[in-house]
């Protein structure tokens, strides 16, 4: 009797650079989960954190480099080390710091395998109009003709990258997917009393520090906020939690089940985001959302009443806003329009499929 031989998988690296866990994190270990069967995959990074704890907990294989700055020439040459002794079909980068390495690894290894996902868009997250940040960006446009193909979460993505000069067909936008299969739990009454909370990572850009300021506002009895994930300002948001009783940190909290049974409304507060992942979920557990007033949170949002958005953001705006969405009438109107909110473009197997088609491809034609 004839033994069937085992079907050698394709190799994917996966390339990212924190080991903290937010929307990137998260969209890499759903490319993984439903493509393993598929794919061997090993996962590289910069340091360790609750990520690391979740790909040691699900049995997937990374590894570690520190990398000192933006321009560790010894990390380059780890790197270029790794990439030369291992033939990866794919390299999928999620981070702009990995795409200097890996990018320029692979121009002196002359592949051409590589998948680069924009998460954000760089001129959101560094500043365009200074010098160092016109040659950063600079850099970035010139690595971006050596991936084979850029992703972009967004339309939002796509459309800054065109209109700074980047070739429509390098591009696609591929939403992070998200499970929609779930029952989606949209409650029609009005709580006796309104909660808040805030789910994304405790840094400066996400809003936390207008937030705070908005608090000293609020009597310590009015409106209860429930704070969940850690970050950078940890010790600020303990400090105000332990001060104020209407405030209640909870940490990080892996089951977004129990996140959103303990709110009513979620505050969305970042400057910028590239994919607004916390409010498609937020639209799946059903609950309406107080959101800052940009282009990715209305291409997310179509349609969504302007009571839920914060077009002046200060402390005095974000307080008038919360007490606003508090009122039975208007958390009634965001209610019916979360009630009725289309989740299928952002359906799982949709972006997945698109992700296995790009896999294939370039394992195909990776020379």
């Amino acid at each position: 009797m004839l033994l069937r031989e085992k079907v050698k998988k394709n190799k994917i690296l996966i390339a990212t650079q924190l080991g903290i866990l937010g929307g990137e994190e998260i969209s890499i270990l759903d490319i993984i989960k439903h493509l393993k069967d598929q794919y061997d995959f090993t996962v590289f990074l910069s340091e360790r954190g609750p990520f690391t704890e979740l790909l040691e907990k699900n049995g997937i294989h990374f590894f570690i480099i520190q990398l000192k700055g933006h321009y560790d020439f010894n990390g380059f040459t780890k790197i270029f080390n790794i990439l030369k002794k291992n033939e990866y079909d794919v390299i999928h980068i999620h981070s702009p710091r990995m795409a200097y390495y890996f990018l320029l690894a692979n121009l002196f290894l002359n592949r051409k395998n590589i998948i680069w996902t924009h998460h954000v868009f760089m001129g959101d997250s560094f500043p365009l109009r200074t010098f160092r940040g016109k040659l950063y960006f600079w850099g970035m446009k010139f690595l971006m003709k050596f991936a084979k193909k850029n992703i972009c979460v967004s339309n939002y993505i796509e459309n800054k990258l065109i209109e700074h000069g980047i070739k429509k067909e390098r591009l696609t936008t591929i939403y992070n997917g998200i499970d929609i299969d779930k029952k989606r739990a949209v409650k029609n009454e009005y709580p006796k009393k309104v909660r808040f909370g805030l789910m994304s990572r405790l840094e400066k850009y996400k809003g936390y520090p207008v937030f705070i300021e908005t608090l000293k506002k609020f009597p310590t009895s009015d409106r209860e906020f429930f704070i969940f994930n850690t970050g950078f300002l940890e010790k600020e948001i303990k400090e105000l939690a332990d001060k104020r009783s209407n405030v209640h940190y909870m940490g990080f909290v892996n089951s977004k089940e129990d996140i959103f049974k303990e709110f009513d409304i979620l505050l969305l507060l970042s400057d910028f985001e590239g994919f607004g992942f916390i409010t498609i979920e937020a639209m799946l557990y059903g609950k309406p959302l107080l959101a800052r007033d940009n282009i990715l949170n209305r291409e997310i949002l179509n349609g969504y009443p302007d009571i839920g958005f914060i077009k002046d953001f200060s402390a005095i705006s974000l307080k008038e806003k919360i007490i606003e969405v508090s009122k039975k009438e208007n958390y009634e109107r965001l209610l019916e329009y979360v009630r009725n909110y289309d989740l299928r473009p952002f359906a799982m197997e949709k972006s997945i499929s698109k992700i296995r088609k790009l896999y294939g491809e370039i394992s195909e034609n990776r020379n």
